[in-house]
């Protein structure tokens, strides 16, 4: 038997490559999509998230997402991932994907596979690893292993992340530009990946769950969604969201027939309106 031919000294040349992949002088989403890719290596699987806390979970913490570049056009549930940081533990189950209320969206209800990891290391919890895949079966024992074995690698690439971070200076005044919304060197690197997605041929869901995972990427926010517009009858419709919990959602996202909503209700309609992109620093007093 060859070193290719024998699983544990391919299983340790691929987190070696991670671990090259995870310290590269890029900016942090590049090597976490670099990670992604990597994994397609070994793993059959659909697409992917990494959830993370640059100074690990504490109350007020705060929380990035990092999602792989070949997206699922349906949104993750975090109330999936808040329980795989609770508990503790890897899991692997079958869940169901799209919403049996909305058959009209374009997205058939399915059955999925999902592994769901805690980046535990330390006494501390830095983030949560979790995959998607089409397939029934496609996580074995060795898939296992091998996540099991990226928790130091993905805690460290956190935790340096998150020191770097904190050295960024503050903002000098409460209505000064974040520097997340600026564009950064690293904020022109990650268009210029995304326009090289963009050039494929992509149907609208998933060229719209691009763009809508990359755009949470680049601004830090932990959730948004995407709305069509509908000019003869005045009305929004929602076609994509990510990150809304299913206790915020009715409020954020109005329950209407199809996801329905008149541009008059809400900031979306505001911006549909004036016809100019909306920054509002406290939506929450809007």
């Amino acid at each position: 038997m060859t070193h290719n031919d024998d699983p544990t000294t391919s299983l340790l040349s691929l987190l070696a490559a991670v671990s090259r992949v995870l310290h590269e002088e890029r900016p942090f989403v590049q090597r976490l999509h670099r990670l992604f890719g990597l994994l397609r290596l070994a793993i059959r699987y659909r697409d992917g998230r990494i959830t993370c806390w640059l100074q690990s979970a504490r109350p007020g913490a705060t929380r990035q997402q990092v999602y792989s570049p070949e997206s699922s056009p349906y949104p993750w549930d975090d109330r999936l991932t808040r329980s795989v940081a609770l508990g503790g533990q890897l899991i692997i189950k079958t869940i169901a994907l799209g919403d049996p209320h909305q058959p009209g969206d374009g997205l058939p209800l399915i059955s999925a596979s999902y592994l769901g990891m805690p980046i535990f290391w330390g006494g501390r919890l830095w983030g949560v690893f979790e995959l998607r895949s089409d397939d029934q079966s496609p996580f074995t024992h060795r898939t296992t292993e091998l996540v099991e074995s990226l928790k130091p690698l993905l805690a460290a690439a956190i935790a340096q992340e998150g020191v770097q971070s904190s050295r960024l200076p503050a903002p000098r005044f409460a209505g000064e530009t974040p520097l997340g919304i600026t564009l950064t060197p690293s904020l022109r690197q990650k268009i210029i990946a995304l326009n090289d997605q963009l050039e494929q041929t992509l149907d609208l869901h998933e060229l719209l769950g691009i763009v809508l995972r990359r755009a949470l990427e680049g601004s830090g926010a932990e959730a948004g969604a995407i709305a069509l517009v509908d000019h003869e009858r005045r009305e929004l419709v929602l076609h994509l969201y990510e990150g809304y919990a299913s206790e915020q959602a009715g409020a954020a996202l109005p329950k209407m027939p199809r996801q329905r909503w008149g541009w008059d209700i809400g900031l979306a309609g505001q911006a549909v309106q004036v016809r100019r992109p909306l920054l509002v620093r406290d939506a929450g007093r809007e």
